[in-house]
């Protein structure tokens, strides 16, 4: 019989560099968590649950608050428990740091080299990234809306929620998601830079790459409207990604246009935009003030909003399209018919919780679409998010 601490061996030495591809670490990431799956006992998930998770996101938020990723980041090559106090910019107890670290290697989110704490790719990007922290930050937000849900559904006959006015977010608050994100303008920085880092933490590759934009080029005309715009796009990043993308002379030329609401645009508007990309105040759900673009798009905006509301959105954009000429380009999930990824199926579960939304299914796509007038034209497929190869799509409609 093979010994088995070969295999343990074996497996200790696969790490992300291992893979050369996305796809394939995508794919033995899965693997690594059916064999979790088959290992574990019924007492390990349950730990999981409820020792491990919670105690986690709270050392987390502990970390940031006292500078912990900070300054392990000063000591790339491992620091001692006594040199991390010293590096720290706040005065914290001794014992108190050694069982937070405790915690934190034993997750592996700090590592341990010769007896000395050091950094990961994670605390290196919790000290780096905004958007990093500000996920960790606002998943307290996500944690209460989640624990509330069981008492919501119970209260509504446990019918599919969705009605985001009066959901489960609001149940939990007293208000909507994304009137708190106005209400308490941190919260609403948190999101955004929660949204711009998305595409970096998993490893999302843009549209562009996914959809022939060259279609778009080909037929421009420039006394009609913008190339794009970008509806709900944040602070304007992904478009101007896009822009450093396109050959010139569109690249300085064409004009590119990102709206989202005034407080998203002021902030975006603190740093210096390049000439041709213009940022515009809209709220999506009153009508659509730029018309004759050649592509209006969306990227995971309409997993934000029930049907009714999505009905809405698209409605206004199809009132502004130039039959024949403007496309619509959806960037989003697709649910599978079956197997759905563990990324894609808690996703669903989040946008029920936070917004009384969902992930769709192809055929709920199509029924969206037709519904506003548009036809599906064709699925652009690729990988969407890092923790499981899944389709990703650029739904395109005209009328």
């Amino acid at each position: 019989m093979e010994d088995p601490s070969q295999k343990i061996a074996a497996l200790s030495s696969i790490d992300a560099s291992s893979f050369s591809a996305e796809p394939a670490r995508v794919k033995a990431l899965k693997e690594a968590r059916e064999l979790v799956q088959r290992l574990e006992t019924p007492w390990d998930k349950l730990t999981s649950v409820l020792w491990v998770a919670p105690a986690r996101h709270g050392l987390l938020l502990t970390g940031i608050e006292i500078g912990l990723f900070d300054a392990l980041e000063k000591a790339p090559s491992g620091a001692s428990l006594d040199e991390l106090l010293e590096l720290l910019p706040v005065k914290v107890d001794k014992v108190l740091l050694r069982r937070i670290l405790n915690v934190l290697t034993a997750l592996g989110d700090v590592k341990v080299v010769d007896e000395k704490y050091a950094p990961t790719t994670f605390t290196t990007s919790l000290a780096t990234n905004p958007g990093v922290r500000a996920a960790i930050i606002r998943a307290e937000d996500t944690t209460m809306v989640s624990m509330h849900l069981p008492v919501y559904l119970k209260k509504i006959g446990y019918k599919e929620p969705a009605d985001a006015k009066t959901g489960n977010h609001y149940d939990t608050f007293g208000m909507d998601m994304f009137t708190r994100l106005r209400e308490f303008p941190e919260k609403g920085k948190q999101f955004n830079q929660f949204m711009t880092a998305i595409s970096t933490i998993y490893r999302i590759p843009p549209w562009w790459e996914l959809y022939p934009f060259e279609k778009l080029l080909d037929g421009y005309d420039p006394s009609k409207g913008p190339l794009i715009v970008d509806v709900g796009g944040g602070v304007g990043t992904l478009l101007e990604k896009f822009r450093d993308a396109l050959p010139e002379p569109h690249k300085t030329s064409t004009s590119l246009v990102f709206q989202d609401l005034p407080s998203v645009i002021t902030q975006a508007k603190t740093r210096t935009l390049p000439p041709n990309l213009h940022g515009m105040s809209h709220d999506f759900l009153k009508p659509q003030p730029v018309h004759g673009a050649r592509a209006y798009f969306m990227r995971a905006v309409l997993h934000d909003w029930p049907d009714v509301d999505c009905h809405t959105i698209l409605t206004h954009l199809h009132k502004v399209m130039i039959p024949g000429y403007s496309k619509l380009l959806v960037d989003d999930r697709i649910v599978a018919s079956k197997n759905v990824d563990l990324m894609t199926a808690t996703s669903d579960i989040i946008m029920m919780v936070n917004l009384d939304a969902k992930e769709r299914t192809e055929e709920d796509w199509r029924g969206l679409f037709e519904g506003a007038g548009f036809k599906l034209i064709k699925i652009w497929y690729g990988t969407r998010c890092v923790l499981e190869a899944e389709v990703v799509c650029v739904l395109l409609g005209g009328n």
